[in-house]
């Protein structure tokens, strides 16, 4: 069961009661999406700007039958900051008047609608044409949601590509929360087994957050693991999180898996974050997302 809790700041202003009821149902689902026990605050926003659920599902659906999805990247960097070990691709939705929509508006109500299937797969034939186009050979990693997963149309696509384009297939990771691992362990236990006899991978992102952490990499070995950024922010003062990193590295060292920091935002946090055995970084200390082709 998933708890959250979302609530918007209005003193002051003036609102009407429809849009203040959208922006909460839109906190709410906000909060349920980051993670168990998440709560979110806003401030309320210009009546204008908020919508409601079934103009979010109308523009959602309406995206991804026109194909308006672009494909985002941003890079894992070593320490040096010359190699780049992965490129990580998000997709976002384009509007019908060419704007680019926040995940962070869209996802909520796609989960809400059972569209993140649709969504996810218009990213991966995005992704797919675009990687067989450009014939590359790095790293490249994409998110799934874990209701992507038990999509019959996904996976048939998916294992058909993938068994078509084996030298594609090896260059991917697919990444799940550790939410939603927690969610659903069997099913991504069943996933991470059919995309590796394929060639791919599977690695956990946002990691650290739940009391269950550790329990699951001896079994499941993901390729590597993103600490959650909480454990970054302010790590230079903050002895308990260098333990706690210092901790995973040594556990996850001794079964082979990476250990990446994720949300890095200050240069000067990036020694540290070496001598406390982390082996990449990604964050907008490397640049903001970019389009990728």
């Amino acid at each position: 069961m998933a708890l959250g809790c979302g609530g918007v700041y209005f003193a002051g202003k003036k609102v009407t009661l429809n849009a203040l009821l959208a922006q909460c149902d839109l906190g709410l689902l906000q909060s349920m999406t980051s993670g168990t026990g998440v709560s979110l605050l806003e401030d309320i926003r210009e009546d204008e700007h908020v919508k409601g659920a079934q103009f979010w599902k109308h523009l959602i659906v309406d995206a991804i039958a026109a194909d308006r999805v672009m494909l985002l990247a941003q890079p894992v960097m070593n320490f040096d900051g010359k190699q780049k070990m992965q490129s990580e691709v998000v997709g976002r939705l384009i509007s019908a008047e060419g704007e680019l929509i926040l995940a962070e508006h869209f996802i909520p109500m796609a989960n809400r609608f059972q569209l993140t299937p649709a969504f996810d797969l218009s990213v991966l034939k995005q992704l797919f044409e675009q990687m067989v186009r450009n014939d590359g050979e790095g790293v490249v990693a994409i998110n799934l949601a874990i209701s992507s997963i038990h999509d019959s149309e996904l996976l048939a696509w998916l294992g058909a590509v993938m068994s078509a384009n084996p030298t594609i297939a090896k260059r991917l990771v697919f990444e799940f929360t550790e939410f939603g691992l927690v969610q659903d362990r069997a099913g991504i236990e069943n996933f991470v087994a059919d995309i590796r006899k394929l060639g791919a991978q599977f690695a956990v992102d946002n990691f650290g957050l739940h009391h269950s952490a550790f329990e699951y990499l001896q079994c499941l070995k993901p390729l590597y693991v993103k600490l959650s950024p909480v454990y970054i922010r302010e790590l230079r003062d903050n002895h308990e999180n260098q333990f706690f990193i210092s901790s995973v590295v040594n556990i996850t060292r001794s079964l082979d898996i990476r250990v990446f920091a994720l949300g890095v935002e200050d240069a000067s946090v990036l020694p540290l974050l070496q001598e406390l055995g982390v082996e990449g970084f990604q964050g907008y200390v490397n640049g903001g997302l970019t389009e990728w082709v």
